[in-house]
This record gives structure tokens, sequence and C-alpha cells, in this order.
């Protein structure tokens, strides 16, 4: 009797990454995205950025201002911040007034961060993001801004703002939380469950 056995191997999943992951949709007659600002962690040296189109990542010791990536065409990419951040700032102004809120903010589809290290949601931190559909945070802990420079001004697509249950209390205590819950987002809701 012959007993025949297959062995099948099978790729080890890849791990989860531990950073910000934003996915955005790049449009017909458009080919750049850009990051307004990212702030360095404590006890971290650079910012590595995959842009997501299979380029080399980029590295940028310090914090990131104003940094503008060409894309080969349009579509859909996703770009990874490493957890070296302490906040990332998808809007705002690149060259002239405007030009980063009209062209770059209405492609950000979800911003979901997985790490430690991201504590601070800054104001202007996804104004404008008209397509914006979900954002996830874990680890923020600070609120800043004055009420009405909430961080998701204007994002009417935005539904679901998810922040870490351990932080519900601290979160709910901060001014611009209590005056705006939705984050300046018309129709959003806040929720304290990851």
């Amino acid at each position: 009797m012959t007993i025949t056995k297959t062995l099948t191997l099978v790729a080890a999943p890849e791990p989860p990454f531990i950073g910000t992951t934003i996915r955005i949709a790049i449009p017909d007659g458009a080919n750049a995205w850009g990051i307004y600002a990212a702030g360095l962690a404590d006890d971290s040296e650079a910012i590595t950025i995959d842009w997501g189109d299979d380029r080399e990542p980029q590295t940028v010791s310090g914090g990131v201002e104003k940094l503008v990536h060409t894309y080969p065409s349009a579509g859909e990419y996703t770009i990874r911040v490493s957890d070296d951040a302490s906040y990332v700032s998808v809007s705002g102004d690149i060259e002239s007034a405007g030009v980063f809120y009209s062209d770059y903010a209405p492609m950000v589809r979800s911003i979901v961060h997985n790490g430690t290290r991201l504590a601070i949601l800054q104001a202007f931190s996804g104004w404008n993001c008209a397509a914006l559909e979900r954002v996830e945070y874990p680890a923020v802990v600070s609120i800043t801004g004055r009420p009405a420079m909430a961080p998701f001004k204007d994002c009417s697509a935005l539904t679901e703002i998810h922040f870490g249950a351990a932080n519900e209390t601290t979160i709910r205590n901060i001014s611009v939380f209590k005056a705006y819950p939705n984050l300046l987002a018309p129709n959003a809701t806040a929720y304290f469950d990851l």
C-alpha cells in the first residue's frame, strides 16, 4: 500500500502595518498628493512614507512640512506613514492659498492609525476632505485647536470617527470635543470602541 501526502507551502501572512494608513483616490488629470505636516514622535529620528506606488519609501529626517508626491497615473493608492509620527495633517496650503484644499484633501477616503505614537489629533488635520468616510485613532489622547477649528470641518461623507476606549474620558473632556462631538463633520458620530 502506498500512502501519498501532499505538502502545501503557504506564505506567512504579512504582519499588520504599524503606523498611519491613508487611502486616497487620484482622479484623471491630477497626479500629485501631499502631506501638509507630520510631527516627529519622541525618541524618533525620521519619518518613513511609503506612497503606495511601488517606488522606494521616502525617509524624512525630523518632521514633515508641505511634502508633495507625484503619482504616475490616476487610481487608488494606500499611503503608509511610519509610527514615528506624533501627528499627520492631510490638509492645508502646499504652494498658495487654497491649493491643498481644492486639489488634495478631497482625494482622501480613509485614515487609519494602527500604532501607539500618534497621540495628537490636530485642528485642520482633515479639513475639506469631502470624500473621507472613516477614521480610526486608537492612541489619540489630545485634540488641539479652538472649537471652530475642529479637525474634520466640512467632511460631509465622514460618518465614523473611532477612538480608543481607554481614552474616552480624556477626549470627552477636551473643549473642542465638548463643543463639537462630531469634530465639525456634519454627518459623523464618534465611537470609543478601539
